[in-house]
């Protein structure tokens, strides 16, 4: 039960049944809403929470968004862990380069790409394993001279044209 103490101040905490019927009914005798929070000793927001038809899911939203934060860095974490233990005895497979800050995950040609692997290391570990499965490793300078190859870009395709001409002058490169 709820007690009005005096100035028409609540005393205790009041159900959430009984707080909403009681804003609904001061708010339909045409009280602003500083007025019904002060009345009911509660904040605006709770107003705002109980009298907009959109309320719960605006308040569920947002908490979602800041649970998905604070567990993000925690997940980022767990995910770099787990990328480190991976690359820690690996090596480009073209050029050999094990410095582990240079190597990155290729998908090999035939395998159907789900997600990237940088996306996946927030998320759920067996997901990230089933897709590194289909993954080579390469060094970044072997996986971007790889990707330009196989995407045909209109800059790879210039600089093969005109490598000839730089082969011809002596340029190195």
């Amino acid at each position: 039960m709820v007690t009005v103490g005096g100035g028409g101040k609540v005393t205790r905490k009041r159900k959430y049944s009984t707080m909403q019927h009681d804003i609904l009914n001061l708010r339909a005798k045409g009280l602003s809403y500083r007025q019904i929070a002060e009345k009911l000793n509660c904040s605006k927001a709770t107003i705002s929470y109980w009298l907009d038809p959109n309320g719960k899911a605006k308040v569920v939203a947002r908490n979602k968004r800041y649970k998905s934060r604070s567990n993000g860095k925690w997940a980022s974490r767990r995910g770099a862990i787990w990328k480190y233990n991976y690359l820690l005895d690996k090596h480009c497979e073209k050029c050999g380069e094990d410095n582990m800050l240079m190597l990155q995950f290729d998908h090999k040609g035939g395998h159907e790409k789900h997600s990237n692997i940088t996306d996946l290391l927030n998320g759920n570990l067996n997901k990230l394993k089933n897709e590194v499965k289909k993954c080579r490793v390469l060094c970044a300078n072997c996986h971007q001279k790889k990707t330009l190859k196989a995407n045909k870009t209109a800059f790879y395709t210039t600089y093969k044209e005109r490598e000839q001409e730089r082969k011809k002058h002596g340029c190195r490169n």
